[in-house]
């Protein structure tokens, strides 16, 4: 996925697009206390719960990614951040209502390129510090790189 989400950024001439793609930092709040509360097998329900609403709520041709333990990457291609924003929003709101036992919060940094980057390098660490400005801010919200400081 890596490497077909360089291709793509490689292929884009910024300078005729209309739309750039977009890079989004997903992580389940709280998830090594929902391990020790729950146990292990609840924790793996989590992360399937939550990789069915990425698969839901993003586009087929949107690259999702698991990125190991807790934390997930989508990357949109041909996508506005404020498209990005409504997608996150329907995560947030699905996560709010799949959950019997326990509440279930995801913290989420958004970058967009070419504005915020136009290697993966470059928007991932973007996107990764907007995803830790949504945690200091209290977690189970969203946060766009360079639009909150």
């Amino acid at each position: 996925a890596k490497l077909l989400i360089g291709k793509v950024l490689r292929a884009t001439d910024f300078s005729k697009v209309s739309a750039g793609h977009v890079l989004i930092c997903l992580d389940v709040d709280n998830f090594k206390g929902i391990n020790d509360t729950y146990g292990h097998q609840a924790g793996d329900s989590v992360l399937e719960t939550f990789a069915d609403i990425l698969k839901q709520v993003f586009r087929k041709s949107d690259i999702i990614v698991r990125m190991g333990g807790d934390e997930f990457q989508v990357f949109m291609g041909n996508a506005t951040t404020d498209i990005a924003v409504e997608r996150v929003q329907e995560v947030l709101n699905s996560l709010a209502t799949s959950f019997v036992d326990f509440h279930v919060g995801s913290s989420i940094g958004i970058a967009a390129a070419p504005f915020d980057g136009t290697t993966l390098d470059e928007l991932y660490a973007n996107a990764d510090s907007a995803l830790y400005i949504a945690k200091e801010n209290g977690k189970n919200q969203y946060a766009v790189f360079g639009e909150t400081t």
